[in-house]
C-alpha cells in the first residue's frame, strides 16, 4: 500500500503537470511584469528628453568652439557670426539657425525656415527646446555663446529612434529576465513547501476513498509545521475519526440488514396480503358496477320489453319540453294502448299477453326508427334551432308506462301532419297479425295525440293531455288516432266524474236491474229473461251502460260490481220460480270478472244462498275467452258446465266468429249481435251472415238467440230461418221485477 501511495506521489510530483502551479506562475510572472513595467517604462519616456539633451550639449560644444576666435577679440560682427554659423551647418552640425539681436530680439540673419520663437530675451534659460519631428529646435541665449546675439537652431534627431529601440528591447529583455527569474524561484518554493504536500495529501484521500477507514491512508512523513501540517494532521484526525464510527456504522449495517431484511419478509407478506385486498375490492366493484347497471336498468327499463319505462319516459319528456321552451321547438307526446289485449290476456293467458306486448315493443321501435325523416327537421333548421347539444332530448323514444299502454315522445315536428304520419306508421305497424303459441291474434292500437308547447307546457298537464286524447278514441270505437282538443276535456272530466261517483254506487244503493224477456221465436212464449244493469245517479242522472261499464272495468269496480248483479239475478231467478215461473235467468260477465280464480266459488256460493237450480243460470261471455284453448278460462267453463250452468256466446260475429271455437269448447247458445238483425231488411250481406250464423248452429247442435229485434218483419225473418228465440224492444222493452211478474202474471206475450 506505501509503494503504491509513492509511486502515485511520484507520478504527481512532476510541475509540467500540475495545474494549479502553471496557475500561480503565470500569475506571478504577470505580476512581476507588470509591477517592472510601472518601474521601468518612466525611463523609456525619459530617454527622449535626455537624448536630446545630450545632442544639444554636443552641437553647443561644436557652436562654442566655432565661436571662440570670436570671443576672444570680444566683439563679434554680424557678417562673423554668419560665417561661423555657415560653418557649422556646412559640417551639418546644425540644419538651420536664426540669428537675432540679444536686446530686442530683431531678426539679424537666417539660414532656412525656423519660425521666429516667442521667447523672452530677458529669460535666464540657457536654451529652449522646440521639437519638430525628426528634427528638433534649440535657442541659445548669448549668456550662453558668451556674444552680444541669441541663436536658434536646427537640429537632427535621426539617431534618436534607432536609439530609443534598442533602449525598448534593453528594458523588455530585462523586465523578462527579472519576471522568469521570479516565477522560477517563486514555483520552486512553491513545489517544495506547498505542491508535494498538497499532492501528497491527494493521493492519501483518493486512497481513503476507495477504501474508507483504510489506517495505511494515514500520512506519516511530514514534518511540516505550518497550515498544511495542519491540514495534513486533521486529515489524520478525520481518518482516525472515521474507522471508529465506521466499526459503529458496520454495526449498525448489519442489525439495519436484519431489519431490512425482516422488514422485506413483513412487506412480501403485506403486499401479497394487499394484493388480495385489491383483487377482492376489485371483485366487488365489478359486482357492485353490475348491480348498478342492473338496478338501472330496472330502475329506468321496463323488465318484459326493455323499453324505458314510465320513470325514464318521464325524464326524457321533460328534457323535450325544456329544449322546446329553450330553442323555441314543437313537439308531440303519444300515448299508445291496445285495444282489448286485457280480454286477451285474461283468456289466453298472462305468458301470451307477455309476448304480445314484447312483440308490440319491438314493432313500435322499428316503426319509429323509419320515421326519421318525418320528424327531423333539416340541419340547417336545428342548428339555428341550437340542436347542436340536443342530446337524449333530440332523440325519439318509445317507453311503456304500464300494462299495455306505451308512450311515444317526438322532440321536434314541424307539424301535425308528421305526428300524423308517425301515428299511422305506429298503428299499421300493430295492425299487422300477432303470432302467439302457433296462433293469429289480431290486436288494434288506440292513440292519442298531444302537440307541445300548445297543449301542455308541463309534463303532468301534456300527459293529461295525450291521456285525454286516448280516451276519446277508445269512446270512438277504438283502433285509431285522434289529437287533443279542448272538447276533450268536457268528456274527460265526465269521465272522472263517472269514475268518482261510481265507487260510491253500491254503498248507496243506486244501481238496479232491469229485466227483458227471452221469447220462443215460434211458440211467442217467455223461455226467460236477461238481467241488464242500469244506473241512477244523484248528480249524474241515468247513466247508460256503455257510459260506465267500460269505465268500471277499468278500475276494476265491475268484479264487486258483478258479484252484486249476480246475486241480486239469482234472489230475482229464485222469486221467479217460487211465484211459478220457472223461467232462466241470463246475464252478462265481463272478461275480467271471468277470470278472477274465485269466479266458479262466487257463482257457487250465490246459487246455494238461495238454492237455485244451476240449469236456471245462464251466463252470457264474449268470444274474446275462447280464442285460446289453454288459457285459465277452458278450466272455468269446465267447472261451470260440470255444474250444469248454461253458457251462451254473446255478440256472435263481432269478434273472432271460429268455428273451431264452438266445436272445442261446451257451450249452449250463441247470440246473434243486435248490428245484424238491424239490418237483414234493408242489406242482403246482413240477412246472408244472420242465415249462416242460425245454420251453423244448428249443425253444432246450438240454440239462437237474436238481439234488437224491433220490428215483426224482423221476427217474421227469425221465425222462416228456424231461430230459436229472440229478444228485444219488440218482444218487450227492460222493466222492473214487479212489472216483470205482473206481466207474467197476466200471461202477457207478444
Amino acid at each position: 500500500m506505501v509503494s503504491n501511495i509513492s509511486s502515485v506521489r511520484k507520478g504527481d510530483n512532476r510541475f509540467l503537470s500540475c495545474r494549479i502551479c502553471w496557475k500561480v506562475a503565470l500569475a506571478t510572472f504577470l505580476t512581476i511584469l507588470v509591477v517592472e513595467a510601472a518601474i521601468l517604462i518612466p525611463s523609456y519616456q525619459n530617454y527622449d528628453r535626455d537624448w536630446k539633451q545630450n545632442r544639444e550639449m554636443q552641437v553647443l560644444s561644436e557652436v562654442q568652439g566655432v565661436l571662440s576666435s570670436v570671443r576672444v577679440s570680444g566683439t563679434a560682427s554680424v557678417e562673423e557670426m554668419i560665417a561661423c554659423l555657415n560653418i557649422l551647418t556646412r559640417s551639418m552640425a546644425l540644419l538651420d539657425w536664426n540669428l537675432y539681436e540679444s536686446e530686442d530680439g530683431q531678426l539679424l540673419a537666417q539660414n532656412g525656415n525656423i519660425a521666429s520663437p516667442s521667447f523672452d530675451t530677458g529669460s535666464s534659460s540657457d536654451s529652449v527646446h522646440m521639437p519638430t519631428g525628426e528634427v528638433f529646435d534649440v535657442v541659445w541665449r548669448y549668456d550662453v555663446l558668451g556674444v552680444p546675439y541669441d541663436i536658434e537652431a536646427r537640429l537632427s534627431s535621426a539617431g534618436l529612434a534607432p536609439a530609443l529601440k534598442a533602449f525598448l528591447f534593453r528594458i523588455l529583455g530585462l523586465i523578462a529576465i527579472i519576471s522568469l527569474f521570479a516565477t522560477v524561484v517563486t514555483m520552486f518554493v512553491l513545489n517544495r513547501q506547498v505542491l508535494r504536500p498538497v499532492l501528497n495529501l491527494r493521493a492519501h484521500l483518493q486512497q481513503a476513498g476507495d477504501k474508507v477507514g483504510d489506517l495505511q491512508a494515514l500520512i506519516t512523513d511530514t514534518k511540516q509545521h505550518d497550515e498544511l501540517g495542519d491540514v495534513i494532521q486533521a486529515f489524520n484526525d478525520m481518518l482516525l475519526h472515521i474507522d471508529e464510527n465506521l466499526k459503529t456504522i458496520k454495526e449498525n449495517e448489519r442489525e439495519l440488514q436484519r431489519a431490512h431484511d425482516h422488514l422485506e419478509l413483513r412487506v412480501q407478506e403485506r403486499t401479497e396480503a394487499l394484493r388480495q385486498e385489491v383483487q377482492e375490492r376489485r371483485e366487488v366493484e365489478q359486482q357492485l358496477r353490475e348491480k348498478e347497471r342492473t338496478l338501472y336498468q330496472s330502475a329506468n327499463y321496463d323488465e318484459l320489453t326493455r323499453l324505458p319505462n314510465r320513470l325514464l319516459g318521464s325524464d326524457r319528456l321533460l328534457q323535450a319540453l325544456e329544449n322546446a321552451k329553450r330553442y323555441g321547438r314543437v313537439g308531440a307526446l303519444m300515448f299508445i294502448d291496445l285495444d282489448n289485449f286485457k280480454e286477451i290476456n285474461d283468456t289466453m293467458g298472462h305468458s301470451m299477453g307477455d309476448q304480445l306486448l314484447i312483440q308490440t315493443a319491438e314493432r313500435l321501435s322499428t316503426a319509429l326508427r323509419g320515421t326519421d325523416s318525418v320528424v327531423y327537421c333539416s340541419d340547417e333548421t336545428r342548428l339555428s334551432m341550437g340542436a347542436e347539444d340536443s342530446g337524449h332530448a333530440g332523440e325519439e323514444i318509445v317507453a311503456r308506462i304500464g300494462g299495455d299502454e306505451f308512450m311515444v315522445i317526438l322532440p321536434e315536428i314541424t307539424s301535425e301532419e308528421d305526428a300524423a304520419i308517425v301515428a299511422r306508421r305506429l298503428s299499421e305497424a300493430c295492425a299487422k297479425p300477432f303470432c302467439l303459441n302457433n296462433h293469429e291474434v289480431f290486436v288494434t292500437a288506440s292513440i292519442g295525440i298531444a302537440v307541445f308547447p300548445r297543449d301542455g307546457s308541463d309534463q303532468q298537464g301534456l300527459m293529461m293531455s295525450a291521456d285525454t286524447a286516448l280516451y276519446a278514441v277508445k269512446d270512438s270505437g277504438r283502433n285509431g288516432y285522434q289529437f287533443f282538443s279542448a272538447e276533450m276535456n268536457h268528456r274527460l272530466i265526465e269521465r272522472l266524474e263517472i269514475e268518482a261517483q261510481l265507487r260510491y254506487a253500491l254503498d248507496h244503493e243506486e244501481f238496479k236491474i232491469s229485466y227483458q224477456p227471452i221469447v220462443d221465436v215460434k211458440t211467442q212464449q217467455w223461455v226467460g229473461v236477461e238481467a241488464l244493469l242500469r244506473w241512477s245517479n244523484v248528480c249524474l242522472g241515468e247513466v247508460a251502460p256503455d257510459d260506465f261499464i267500460h269505465v268500471a272495468e277499468g278500475t276494476g269496480l265491475i268484479i264487486p260490481i258483478g258479484e252484486w248483479v249476480l246475486n241480486e239475478a239469482c234472489k230475482a231467478a229464485k222469486r221467479l220460480e217460487k211465484a211459478g215461473f220457472p223461467v232462466r235467468m241470463a246475464l252478462n260477465v265481463s272478461a275480467r270478472q271471468f277470470r278472477g280464480a274465485s269466479f266458479v266459488d262466487t257463482v257457487t256460493m250465490a246459487l246455494a244462498a238461495e238454492q237455485l237450480p244451476a240449469e236456471r243460470l245462464e251466463l252470457e261471455i264474449t268470444e274474446s275467452l275462447l280464442v285460446d284453448e289453454q288459457s285459465e278460462a277452458v278450466e272455468t267453463i269446465k267447472r261451470l258446465r260440470k255444474l250444469g250452468i248454461r253458457l251462451s256466446i254473446d255478440d256472435f260475429g263481432t269478434g273472432y266468429s271460429a268455428l273451431s271455437y264452438l266445436r272445442r269448447f261446451d257451450v249452449n247458445s250463441l247470440k246473434i249481435d243486435r248490428s245484424f238483425v238491424t239490418g237483414i231488411e234493408h242489406s242482403e250481406q246482413d240477412a246472408s251472415l244472420t242465415r249462416t250464423i242460425i245454420a251453423m248452429a244448428k249443425n253444432f247442435g246450438l240454440e239462437i238467440i237474436a238481439e234488437g229485434v224491433e220490428e215483426k218483419n224482423q221476427l217474421d225473418f227469425l221465425a222462416l230461418h228456424d231461430c230459436d228465440f229472440a229478444q228485444g224492444f219488440y218482444l218487450g222493452k227492460p222493466a222492473s221485477f214487479d212489472e216483470i211478474i205482473e206481466m207474467l202474471q197476466n200471461s202477457i206475450a207478444v
